[in-house]
């Protein structure tokens, strides 16, 4: 068994493994690095699949043997996991299987691509080498799973991403008995995220954040302005939900939140208010924020922007500049989510809340739990898998080597049964 480290082991994001057994390859995931696309909401168009490749963007897949490839397994909808799917998969000849609102979110990205829908749960046969099945785990997007694949050489389990929250909001919690099946039964090979396991502890369940921002949404005479990931729909629910108790209307502003969420109402992930607006094109929006200072309508409203992350270019960014609807020391900014921990990110919010508070915007942060594992899930799993060989991914080094500090204290020695990687590096099993 041949373990090909394509991208995700030196940053945060650009997912992408391959695994080799004999003549055949499978795939997983192939996903973009967001915070060296620096155009926002403008997106990827404007780069060619080079350039992009050359600022790390996307993965360099060209370790790959394409000929070989039988399929490409997505775990999960995320950019950073499925970003790249539109610039690469059709350079293989051979079809994308993960769960219904990823594979809906992925039909947009390719026109020709066999896309197949596989509930968790299920086997599917991809060849004589490849059986996968998806167990269905917690994360911050619906229908995320954790990928076992049986081969003649034992089974891999790819875990990238998850977290164990026992009190989901609209999803069911993590399937325990299916990970702790495939621990009985024997696991290879361990592929797992490392984005939080330098963080002690457990991660909280999405039910705190619900308490959270039910604690900051009532009833008052401010304008509020959220922020949120546009793909977490668990979130997106709550709001909806505190902004009718509000008697207000939620308007989402910005493309991605009218794709994401949309995409989730069709598939009766999420079930939204007949109130509900969205307007997708920055013009569409600086129109209406205009209309509605026009009118003085701002407390009829809950809206709810992208640009958590700070990005120049999205919707939050482009009212903290300039906002035809003024912002003031009656504005309140909630951000129903965190910083993703890499240096640009980071320095784009500051930028961010620096430029909403000259206006004297109220500003509240960290109305947010984290969709990844810290260090005692990551131990959970380890405990409940036991696998012959880990291999940590989705992380700078820093975060790699947090993981392999842990790994260790489970009695895994680094170069034995514990492999560090790097991209484009090959490893033998």
């Amino acid at each position: 068994m041949e373990v090909i480290a394509v991208g995700g082991y030196e940053e945060v994001g650009r997912n992408m493994t391959a695994v080799r057994v004999d003549n055949e390859v499978l795939i997983f995931d192939m996903g973009l690095c967001l915070d060296k696309l620096q155009d926002g909401e403008e997106g990827q168009e404007s780069y060619t699949t080079k350039q992009l490749i050359a600022m790390g963007v996307i993965p360099d897949d060209s370790v790959i043997p394409k000929k070989d490839v039988v399929a490409i397994v997505c775990s999960h909808g995320h950019l950073d996991h499925i970003g790249a799917v539109d610039r690469l998969a059709s350079t293989y000849q051979c079809p994308i299987i993960g769960t219904q609102y990823t594979i809906e979110l992925i039909r947009s990205m390719t026109k020709n691509q066999e896309l197949v829908t596989l509930n968790p749960g299920e086997v599917h046969d991809i060849s004589p080498n490849f059986a996968l099945e998806l167990v269905h785990v917690t994360h911050s997007i619906p229908h995320s799973t954790i990928a076992a694949v049986r081969t003649p050489e034992g089974s891999i389990v790819y875990a990238n991403d998850f977290k164990f929250d026992n009190y989901p909001i609209l999803d069911t919690k993590t399937d325990y008995s299916k990970l702790k099946k495939l621990g009985k039964e024997g696991v290879k090979l361990l592929i797992c995220e490392s984005v939080r396991v330098q963080e002690g502890g457990k991660s909280a369940s999405e039910s705190v954040a619900r308490e959270l921002l039910k604690d900051l949404m009532v009833p008052d005479e401010s304008t509020y302005f959220l922020a949120s990931f546009s793909s977490h729909i668990e979130r997106i629910h709550s709001i909806c939900e505190f902004a009718k108790k509000m008697e207000r209307k939620p308007v989402f502003l910005g493309r991605s939140l009218k794709f994401y969420v949309l995409t989730a109402a069709k598939l009766g992930i999420i079930t939204l208010p007949d109130t509900v607006r969205f307007i997708d094109r920055y013009p569409k929006v600086s129109k209406f924020l205009a209309q509605v200072s026009e009118n003085d309508t701002s407390r009829e409203y809950v809206f709810l922007a992208t640009g958590n992350q700070g990005e120049p270019n999205a919707v939050l960014s482009r009212i903290a500049i300039d906002s035809p609807l003024p912002l003031t020391n009656n504005t309140k900014v909630v951000f129903a989510s965190e910083t993703i921990p890499t240096p640009i990110n980071i320095a784009h919010r500051e930028i961010l809340e620096r430029r909403l508070r000259t206006h004297g915007v109220r500003i509240y942060k960290d109305a947010h739990v984290s969709g990844h594992a810290r260090r005692e899930d990551h131990r959970d799993l380890i405990r409940m898998l036991q696998p012959e060989n880990i291999i940590p991914s989705h992380g700078e080094i820093e975060k790699l080597a947090a993981y392999a500090e842990l790994a260790s204290e489970e009695g895994y020695d680094v170069g034995k049964n514990l492999h560090l990687m790097h991209n484009s590096k090959v490893l033998e099993i």
